[in-house]
């Protein structure tokens, strides 16, 4: 592939383009007489009483692809798997993704497969309106999810996993993964 020296360039690409990894707050979340409540510093002890229901390092990933004349082929070029982190994959190139079709991706966590990572995805002009999301969809024992977006429209597809961390100071990682698809009619 041929890039002028501002970065463009004339030949079909497919890219992902992403903010990076971001570390979020820690979080110490408990219970207290039925009301959950979190601590403002992870420092801070548990209140008398209080039993502790999450404490994890928040570690966040927000992403979208973009394409310049004819997609990639998936499992090529900025289609292939990352492996740091949690990441979904998609095995067709979601630019080419249209209302009622069905987009296959794969959760990875650190490039191994990961089930039960739940998906919140929210048609982008619907998500104002409301905290709920439009489709919830969960990785199956082979790390699949299968997204097929009902009607055209911009989605944003949020999944959060928690891993065991490798840092004495928290005892999980959450990894939030966001990506941005449009789906056309």
């Amino acid at each position: 592939m041929s890039v002028s020296p501002g970065g463009y360039t004339s030949q079909p690409v497919s890219v992902y383009v992403c903010c990076g990894w971001r570390t979020g707050d820690a979080d110490k979340t408990y219970e207290l007489n039925g009301e959950t409540a979190r601590l403002r510093s992870i420092d801070d002890p548990l209140p008398a009483g209080a039993k502790l229901t999450a404490y994890y390092q928040g570690k966040i990933l927000s992403e979208t692809y973009a394409t310049r004349g004819v997609p990639s082929a998936a499992g090529t070029g900025a289609l292939l798997p990352r492996g740091d982190g949690l990441e979904l994959v998609p095995s067709v190139n979601p630019n080419e993704l249209f209302a009622g079709e069905m987009l296959p991706l794969k959760a990875l966590v650190d490039g191994k497969t990961a089930t039960d990572v739940l998906v919140d995805i929210y048609l982008a002009a619907r998500q104002a309106e409301g905290s709920e999301p439009t489709l919830r969809l969960q990785s199956d024992k082979d790390g699949v999810i299968n997204f097929v977006p009902p009607q055209a429209g911009i989605y944003v597809l949020r999944a959060r996993h928690n891993v065991a961390s490798a840092s004495a100071s928290v005892p999980e990682v959450r990894y939030t993964y966001t990506l941005v698809l449009e789906a056309t009619k």
